[in-house]
């Protein structure tokens, strides 16, 4: 269905998936940095370890890519049911020093999946953190930059007031993503996507699926829920 600007003035993206080639990029990091490590004669690693990480082929690093992406998607909708639970009448009061970045929920899942896969030791803890950071450096696909591009370009019709309130009245692009803000930023430039605004679920303190999140963003923008369109 085409974009009808005469109702929508804002266009906000869950990013991971929809803008950017996750699976390819964190794939072939994990495979790389595998093979550098192996072909490494100052790498001291247990020769369990050695022999495991030799088995592994392209295709079973994409099926830890895909693990890891899982636990990421179990941590978000676990917090955002928890908080849920926690808003309701009589329940537990919510505890905003419990949220947890996306950031730190990738290096501690990548710890305890590298454990799972009896990997534990292939990487330093200095190697383990630039690669949890992968997800901060992601391609986007192909069609991606110029397609934000040409959406940012959409006029409002009849004068109407854009998102940002200044300039030309114009489609707002915006992230609407789980992804922490320090990851979105770097994401967004990396992968050359010109959003016009970028929202994180940190910004509220909560993950979707909770309304928190998208209400809030709705709230920041000057606009009202009817006036706002997610992609995912």
């Amino acid at each position: 269905m085409p974009l009808n600007p005469a109702r929508a003035h804002a266009l906000l993206f869950d990013v991971f998936g929809t803008c950017v080639d996750w699976r390819s990029t964190v794939t072939t990091a994990l495979h790389d940095q595998a093979r550098t490590t192996l072909n490494d004669p100052t790498a001291s690693l247990a020769t369990a370890v050695r022999l495991r990480a030799t088995d592994l082929t392209f295709d079973d690093w994409g099926r830890f890519a895909q693990e890891w992406r899982n636990e990421y998607m179990k941590f978000t909708r676990g917090l955002a049911k928890a908080l849920q639970e926690a808003e309701k009448p009589g329940g537990p009061p919510s505890s905003p020093a419990a949220f947890k970045s996306v950031d730190q929920h990738h290096l501690d899942s990548l710890k305890e999946l590298l454990q799972r896969w009896r990997l534990d030791g292939l990487w330093t803890p200095a190697q383990v953190q630039r690669l949890s950071l992968v997800w901060h450096h992601l391609a986007p696909w192909p069609d991606a930059p110029a397609g934000v591009e040409g959406l940012n370009a959409i006029p409002l019709p009849g004068g109407a007031a854009g998102g940002d309130g200044e300039g030309e009245a114009r489609l707002t692009t915006a992230t609407l993503s789980n992804g922490n803000t320090a990851l979105l930023l770097d994401l967004t430039a990396h992968a050359r996507l010109p959003f016009t605004r970028v929202f994180s679920a940190e910004d509220f303190a909560a993950y979707k699926p909770h309304p928190k999140v998208y209400l809030g963003a709705v709230e920041r923008l000057g606009l009202r829920p009817e006036e706002c369109v997610l992609r995912q």
